[in-house]
């Protein structure tokens, strides 16, 4: 997170630790950078109601990405392993096995938004899983 923000300091006010009231900042410069990782949550297939239609967005992509996860720990079960627990440290001193999204933003709340980058980045985390990346580090655990 300190590397984005030297390399791609965005123009926008900020506050810092969750201290927010009677600040003119836009977004939370200390404390932990958010998101941790990303999945394409775009044009998904949802069914309500008896009607077929697309969605997306984090409500889309957050159980993408946790069936990943899901698919990585029936792995190891079958292998006699047991369950991955909290996958954010691994996924942090292992970011190669997901995919760094360098292109792109997130506009809104009246901003351009924050810029993709090398690394992490606040629009794309770590980036998206490379599932035969995440399912070989995780086996390769005891």
């Amino acid at each position: 997170m300190a590397s984005f923000f030297k390399n791609h300091n965005p123009p926008y006010p900020y506050y810092y630790n969750g201290n927010y009231q009677n600040s003119t900042g836009l977004y939370n410069r200390g404390g932990r950078g958010i998101p941790d990782v990303a999945a394409n949550g775009d044009n998904i297939a949802t069914y309500v109601s008896g009607e077929f239609s697309l969605s997306g967005g984090t409500s889309a992509s957050a159980p993408i990405f946790a069936s990943l996860v899901n698919r990585v720990v029936e792995e190891r079960l079958r292998l006699g392993k047991g369950p991955v627990g909290f996958v954010n440290p691994v996924l942090y001193s292992h970011p190669d096995v997901l995919n760094d999204i360098v292109n792109g933003s997130n506009p809104g709340c009246g901003t351009q938004g924050f810029s993709c980058a090398p690394g992490w980045d606040p629009v794309t985390g770590l980036g998206t899983p490379n599932y035969p990346r995440m399912l070989q580090l995780f086996l390769s655990l005891p």
